[in-house]
């Protein structure tokens, strides 16, 4: 009981932007390929430290995959980022 009341005394910091998981999609695939060019990491190392195909990543970031948490927590610890920054910087995106 008490923890029900201290999440509903949490106030809402702000509206979730998306109406669709495509959109969604889209922006974090764009996040997604802004951190791994910022670290200079090609698509192919990151499908092999992540165990997936390269046209996976590729994919992913065109907005074309839905991709699983799992998936994602693998990807953001192989690009050493935080899931919430990517998070964060999707939903920056215009």
């Amino acid at each position: 009981m008490i923890i029900l009341k201290v999440f509903i005394s949490l106030p809402m910091q702000r509206k979730f932007k998306y109406k669709n998981s495509y959109s969604l999609n889209r922006d974090l695939g764009i996040a997604l390929k802004r951190v791994r060019n910022k670290k200079g990491i090609k698509q192919v190392e990151l499908a092999d430290t992540v165990g997936v195909n390269r046209s996976y990543i590729s994919e992913l970031e065109a907005g074309k995959r839905n991709p699983t948490v799992e998936t994602l927590v693998l990807i953001c610890t192989a690009l050493e980022v935080p899931i919430s920054k990517v998070f964060i910087d999707a939903e920056s995106i215009q």
